[in-house]
């Protein structure tokens, strides 16, 4: 009868991590094939929506000043306006994009009090001193409520102005559907 040698304690120590090691490949390749089954994965990072600030401040500043621009930090593509086109700090609100999709990133949407709209503007070293540019990308001209740019969803939310930047499918070119008696940007006819 042979005789066999006896087992160690640590070929049992290998012998259980090799069955924990094939335990977890096997449970990897599970988890993956799960998620690989439920379609495409869709990775998203940062807020889906930009906190533009408290709403009266900003309905203040638009009745004092026009339509706020916000530029875009992040990828330099994408500068919006806000503008409030009601007498209701809750409603009213719009956002859109600060130029025409067909235009160059040298030219942005200038809001021109006088004329109540926005015009379209080659940026220079006069816009970034404060100056109204003179050199004017285009003759076209957009009104107070952005009709013809593209739009983004706008929620106020504890007194907060949210924009829906990210919003794809939800972004349109149509007129936003904002009626008002608003003649001049954040000014009622009767003022």
């Amino acid at each position: 009868m042979p005789v066999g040698k006896p087992t160690t304690k640590l070929e049992i120590r290998a012998l259980l991590l090799a069955f924990a090691g094939v335990a977890v490949v096997v449970l990897i390749g599970f988890i993956t094939l799960r998620v690989a089954s439920k379609g495409s994965v869709e990775v998203r990072l940062g807020d889906d929506s930009f906190n533009a600030g408290k709403v009266s401040r900003i309905a203040q500043e638009i009745i004092d000043r026009g339509p706020v621009l916000y530029s875009d930090v992040s990828s330099g593509d994408r500068d919006i306006y806000l503008n409030h086109l009601s007498d209701d700090l809750e409603s009213g609100w719009l956002a859109f994009d600060a130029r025409p999709a067909d235009a160059a990133r040298s030219c942005t949407l200038l809001w021109v009090a006088e004329r109540t709209r926005f015009e379209l503007f080659r940026v220079t070293r006069a816009l970034a001193a404060g100056e109204t540019p003179s050199e004017r990308c285009d003759e076209r001209t957009f009104p107070t409520n952005g009709a013809g740019l593209v739009t983004y969803p706008v929620d106020i939310r504890n007194g907060r102005i949210f924009v829906d930047l990210n919003g794809e499918d939800r972004r349109n070119t149509q007129e936003p559907a904002t009626t008002s008696s608003v003649v001049e940007s954040g000014k009622p006819k009767n003022s």
